[in-house]
């Protein structure tokens, strides 16, 4: 270990990929000297009854990375997507089971706070990471280690991971680039409980207000996801009306719903990076990437940026962590597949906003067909895995 510098690497977000990056660093190298700066403690007691209302679905693959860590949550607070039925705006149809391929369900939703909650106990239970809650300002380049200015005090690291979000301020101080994707739209999110069983089908509809995905959550309880332009006009309904309009679109498919927890907005924006590293620094999860949500993919892409890098990392000793070559494989790496899942979810989103007539019957036709073609099926499913 370097006795010159603080910390071997400093992960900059103590998120879901970046705990999951330090966590996995940090039982791979025990020698590792690790920390994680964030603006502020962001663990919450996931109490039984306090539902979040940000949930994710977490790939097969994912689950296993997770369950790898020993941090995944208690099945209790965890529901199964086992199937996926996908509406096109005239009566096309694509339906994707889990007997398609190997693995026993398609996705498991968990709740933000409390796959959060499992990663922080598991770090706390590690003598090689440190917690650390500053606000950073600058980040200074000092020839053979880091500099980062916090509020509190300065800190020296041979190696930065940039975790802390799309509007990463590590990824603006190191100068890298990235090509900002507006969609205009915002992500609405709430959670309903159901007047039928969601029966752990996932729901989708392409309509001409967006996208509106139902997810199941444990219980007769689902998450959804709206992706709409008309943000604004949803959160100022009241309770009982915006119910109503997410059963209307939705549909009926799950009979009367009920909100049980507050609404939500965000942006929607894809960022686009042509590098994902610079001198001393890489970047993981929304920092490096974002993507629409429209395939449930965002936070899957980081847990496999997560996984990669701490396994490329775990194999060199401290002092060659200033040495870009582990660097550069990461990027070469991880483009690929992150820029497939981009231009993929683009693509349909960009289908499906087209109101042109040869477009609609287009869309919808292919619909019907990869519907009827199950080894097409099988391969959709098998890039969501991220196993392409």
């Amino acid at each position: 270990m370097n006795d010159l510098i603080d910390y071997d690497v400093i992960i900059v977000g103590g998120g879901l990929v970046g705990g999951a990056f330090a966590l996995d660093l940090a039982m791979q190298n025990p020698q590792f000297k690790i920390a994680i700066i964030d603006a502020k403690e962001n663990i919450q007691v996931a109490n039984s009854g306090d539902l979040d209302n940000r949930i994710y679905a977490i790939s097969p693959s994912n689950v296993a990375y997770l369950k790898h860590l020993d941090a995944w949550p208690n099945e209790s607070r965890i529901g199964t997507i086992a199937t996926m039925d996908v509406s096109g705006d005239m009566d096309s149809n694509i339906l994707l089971e889990r007997n398609l391929g190997q693995e026993l369900f398609l996705a498991k939703t968990v709740e933000s706070k409390v796959l959060q909650q499992e990663l922080y106990f598991k770090l706390k239970e590690l003598s090689n990471v440190a917690l650390i809650y500053d606000e950073l300002s600058d980040i200074i380049d000092e020839g053979r280690y880091s500099c980062l200015i916090g509020k509190n005090r300065q800190y020296t690291t041979s190696l930065i991971i940039g975790a802390d979000g799309a509007n990463s301020l590590v990824r603006k101080i190191s100068g890298l680039q990235a090509e900002i994707i507006d969609y205009e739209e915002h992500g609405v999110v709430a959670n309903f409980s159901c007047e039928f069983p969601h029966q752990n089908i996932a729901y989708q509809w392409f309509t001409a207000d967006g996208v509106l995905a139902y997810l199941p959550l444990n219980g007769n309880r689902i998450s959804i996801v709206w992706s709409t332009k008309n943000a604004k006009k949803l959160l100022a309904l009241e309770d009982d009306d915006f119910a109503n309009l997410v059963a209307t679109a939705g549909k009926h498919k799950l009979g009367q719903l009920k909100l049980i927890t507050k609404r939500a907005a965000f942006p929607l924006r894809m960022y686009m990076l042509e590098k994902i590293y610079a001198n001393k620094i890489a970047l993981i999860g929304d920092a490096a990437h974002t993507i629409h949500p429209l395939a449930g993919q965002g936070v899957n892409l980081g847990f496999k940026d997560a996984k990669l890098l701490a396994n490329l990392l775990s194999q060199v000793e401290s002092y060659q962590l200033i040495d870009s070559a582990t660097l550069a494989k990461y990027n070469v790496m991880r483009k690929p597949h992150v820029l497939q899942m981009q231009l993929t979810c683009h693509f349909l989103h960009r289908l499906f906003n087209s109101n042109l007539p040869i477009i609609k019957d287009t869309r919808n036709f292919g619909l019907n067909l990869v519907n009827s073609l199950p080894k097409l099926k099988k391969a959709l499913l098998k890039i969501a895995n991220g196993n392409s």
